[in-house]
């Protein structure tokens, strides 16, 4: 798809006259903006540039595919860039076929790197009147839906005290994304080989942290109690929440037949009512 694009465009360019009135120059950009992408994509012409949301995006080709890459006033903060279905990781389309958006048509595909964060593939896509845009992570994870309102900063903008207290209660976490609805912010995050979810208040503070726990990685006297107090039921999924005030317990989803209830059991093994 992306040499199609390059293809045609070429054959647009050889057709029109040379009127690059609207285009900003390279030239034209601060000194230290030019050097960070000189050092990131050496030897790589820009086409054009803009500025969107306080960076300077800057527009180019890689492999015949068009990307923009986003700069602050001195370093490289992102680059979006155009692919297609085929050319994604296995995990990524097999993921894809298998979730509830199969059936929905592909209209575009990007792949989305970000300074200190994982790879996200970006599919956008479309049925009926409804567009939304599915966010994949390289092993095949769907970490994000969203309405797609055509803008292409995927850059977080997480609060700066919220980033100072990650960093403080989880040294080398990575940001994976970040959601504000309900009055909260989520963060997720990958620390120590395991995502996390951390919840904010509006104000900032810290509430809670959760993540998925193997039902063999339960205390066993946690085990037991739920064996005892919940006979015939399986665990179908666990996860460990601790809170700011230094609280916390396991949440426990179990199922038996058609019958799912979700309890909350403290590390001793007593079951919160």
């Amino acid at each position: 798809m992306c040499l199609a694009f390059a293809t045609m465009f070429t054959t647009v360019l050889l057709s029109c006259s040379d009127d690059d009135d609207n285009v900003n120059r390279f030239e034209d950009l601060p000194a230290a903006v030019q050097k960070a992408f000189s050092n990131k994509y050496p030897d790589t012409p820009v086409e054009d540039w803009h500025r969107n949301s306080g960076y300077y995006v800057l527009e180019f080709d890689i492999d015949r595919c068009s990307a923009e890459a986003w700069f602050n006033t001195n370093e490289w903060k992102m680059t979006e860039r155009d692919s297609d279905f085929g050319s994604l990781p296995v995990e990524v389309t097999a993921s894809f076929k298998n979730s509830e958006y199969a059936d929905w048509r592909v209209d575009d595909v990007d792949v989305v790197e970000r300074a200190g964060m994982p790879v996200i593939y970006v599919l956008e896509v479309e049925k009926g009147r409804e567009e939304l845009e599915l966010h994949f992570s390289a092993d095949g994870t769907l970490r994000k839906v969203t309405v797609d309102y055509d803008d292409d900063n995927y850059l977080p903008e997480l609060p700066s005290e919220i980033a100072d207290s990650l960093m403080k209660m989880y040294p080398g976490a990575v940001i994976l994304d970040f959601d504000y609805e309900r009055n909260a912010y989520e963060v997720e995050i990958r620390h120590e080989n395991m995502d996390k979810e951390v919840f904010f208040g509006k104000d900032f503070k810290y509430l809670s942290t959760r993540y998925e726990v193997p039902v063999n990685g339960l205390p066993e006297v946690v085990l037991k109690s739920i064996e005892t107090s919940y006979p015939g039921y399986e665990i179908d999924e666990a996860e460990f929440v601790s809170l700011s005030g230094g609280g916390s317990y396991y949440e426990i989803e179990l199922e038996k037949g058609d019958k799912e209830i979700t309890i909350k059991v403290l590390s001793s093994g007593e079951i919160l009512k």
